[in-house]
């Protein structure tokens, strides 16, 4: 593996901090010790998770850990290799463990932007227009907004929160899906009916 310093030398190089982090994967089998993840370095545990997380202690260690074993590696780039690795675990189970408002919907705005939502919208429509509606209607869309209860906007909205339950393998109460539907509602123009 060469990553030697052929990049600037003080700032991470982007290509080389992805192939840091794909090494990091292979390098360390995350293990499940009592519902919280850690790594072994030197048969010794390094927490991702849990009470006995220190990310400053973890981050040293991979860093000497690797360091020690391959030379003239790209110092900016495997610590921001080693940051965002870190990130990774640590974030992933904090979302899995505790219900985020805040998380869910930056997670949910980062994949369905605007128009993408506007496009399920549409779609859905047609699934709730008569086959009779050009005899009084330009279009479907005309048809629904006079005929509807909101069902269309329901359905790409409970869409959306089966792909964050699924994304972040999450089980939802019935108030965190009441407050998550309503948060969604809110965020999106045409759902908000």
């Amino acid at each position: 593996m060469k990553y030697i310093r052929e990049f600037n030398e003080y700032e991470p190089d982007k290509s080389a901090v992805t192939s840091l982090e794909e090494y990091l994967d292979v390098r360390y089998e995350i293990r499940d010790y009592r519902g919280d993840k850690l790594i072994l370095i030197d048969d010794k545990p390094y927490y991702l998770t849990g009470f006995m997380f220190n990310k400053g202690r973890l981050t040293d260690k991979i860093f000497y850990d690797i360091t020690s074993e391959v030379k003239d590696l790209h110092e900016p780039s495997l610590r921001r290799a080693i940051k965002n690795w870190i990130d990774k675990y640590h974030k992933l189970n904090e979302s899995v463990e505790n219900f985020d408002i805040q998380f869910a919907m930056a997670k949910i705005k980062e994949h369905f932007d605007e128009m993408k939502v506007v496009e399920m919208f549409d779609e859905e429509i047609l699934e709730w227009v008569d086959s009779d509606w050009e005899d009084d209607y330009e279009s479907e869309y005309d048809w629904y907004v006079d005929h509807n209860n909101g069902e269309a906007q329901d359905s790409v909205i409970n869409q959306i929160i089966n792909w964050f339950r699924k994304e972040f393998d999450k089980i939802l109460s019935i108030d965190e899906h009441s407050e998550l539907f309503d948060a969604i509602k809110s965020e999106y123009d045409c759902l908000n009916y």
